[in-house]
């Protein structure tokens, strides 16, 4: 989710136009995507940091965020799943101003762990 640095306090929930890509990654998240209200970023489960590029509009900027990793046993026929927890995220600033941490326990939940907030 992301926040426009110049009209603040308003949340805003739909992104214009945005690719998202894992570095080391076949495949493209989200290519040329519109009317996007939350993205997704699956975090790397047998390395303590994920890196993905994102393309807003024109400009891209590489996010990386740090974490450790906690295997939960679900059952013998489920298996494990991981949990994370968010130690931080770094960013290039060609389009992102600033990325802000709100939940550092990322699970199998659909909640929000960060905001973007994105330059003008």
């Amino acid at each position: 989710t992301y926040y426009d640095q110049n009209d603040q306090p308003q949340l805003h929930t739909v992104w214009d136009t945005i690719t998202v890509q894992g570095i080391g990654a076949p495949d493209t998240l989200y290519n040329h995507a519109t009317n996007i209200k939350k993205i997704v970023l699956p975090l790397h489960a047998a390395q303590d940091s994920t890196q993905y590029t994102l393309t807003y509009l024109y400009s891209t900027d590489t996010v990386t965020l740090h974490h450790t990793n906690q295997q939960e046993f679900i059952s013998v026929e489920c298996g494990c799943v991981y949990n994370h927890d968010l130690l931080s995220v770094t960013s290039t600033h060609h389009w992102i101003e600033d990325i802000q941490i709100v939940s550092t326990d990322i699970s199998r939940q659909k909640e929000t762990n960060i905001y973007i907030l994105r330059n003008r």
